[in-house]
C-alpha cells in the first residue's frame, strides 16, 4: 500500500521554471481511474518537472490543486462530485506547460 502525501516542498535555486514546454517535452500524461463515478481518480505522471499543476474537471473538485510533480514521478488526485455531470471529462494544466493535457480514460 502506498503512503499518503501530507506535504511537499521544492527548492528552486535558479528560480521557478519560466519557460513553457509542450506535453511531449515534459512527458506529462493524465489518466482517469476508478469505477466510482462520484470520486474518480486522476493519475498525473511527468518525466520532467511539472510546476503548478491544476486539474480541471467540470462538476468536480480535486483533492489537491496547484502542486508540482518531480521528474519521473506521478500523483493521484481524487475528484469529488460537486454537481450534476453528464460526462466526466477534463484537462490538466501547469505553469510550465504550453496548453493543456486532456485527461484520458485509463486503458484497463
Amino acid at each position: 500500500a502506498g503512503a499518503t502525501l501530507l506535504s511537499q516542498a521544492f527548492l528552486h535555486p535558479a528560480g521557478r521554471p519560466a519557460d513553457r514546454a509542450g506535453a511531449g517535452r515534459l512527458g506529462l500524461e493524465a489518466t482517469m481511474h476508478g469505477a466510482d463515478e462520484d470520486a474518480p481518480v486522476v493519475r498525473i505522471a511527468s518525466r520532467a518537472l511539472a510546476h503548478g499543476v491544476t486539474v480541471h474537471v467540470p462538476g468536480f473538485r480535486p483533492s489537491d490543486d496547484a502542486f508540482s510533480i518531480e521528474p519521473g514521478h506521478a500523483r493521484e488526485i481524487t475528484l469529488r462530485r460537486e454537481g450534476p455531470v453528464e460526462t466526466v471529462r477534463g484537462a490538466v494544466t501547469a505553469l510550465n506547460l504550453q496548453g493543456a493535457v486532456r485527461v484520458a480514460p485509463a486503458a484497463d
